[in-house]
């Protein structure tokens, strides 16, 4: 076992160079409901859903990554609204969020064969 010389493994792990909390990533659907715009597609801009009275902390980024393996289609990853890798828009929640929690829903390939791009599966 290694003595930890830190308050937590968190302190341990951090580079010092900032006091932030390492990030929560889950690996799973999204589980908030997803407010879009009237047309049902992502808002292009954070103002679009803050002038409809949502606050910074209810608005998500939805990003799209490609997958790295054959048999992987992709990975939406739903995260706090100031990342912008990979943005495809923006949604908001009811809910709240810390800004500091991702949710990572993978497709697979066999999932999504013969579906148009941003069309879930299902």
């Amino acid at each position: 076992m290694i003595p930890l010389a830190y308050g937590s493994l968190n302190d341990l792990i951090d580079d010092g160079n900032n006091n932030e909390p390492l990030p929560v990533v889950h690996y799973k659907e999204f589980p908030f409901e997803e407010i879009r715009n009237e047309a049902g597609d992502y808002f292009r801009t954070i103002n679009a859903l803050l002038d409809l009275g949502f606050k910074t902390n209810q608005i998500w980024s939805v990003n799209f990554t490609d997958g790295d393996d054959p048999a992987i289609y992709g990975t939406y990853t739903y995260a706090p609204s100031y990342h912008s890798v990979d943005l495809l828009g923006f949604i908001a929640t009811r809910e709240t969020h810390d800004n500091n929690t991702y949710y990572n829903e993978r497709i697979d390939m066999a999932d999504f064969e013969g579906r148009a791009h941003g069309e879930s599966p299902g």
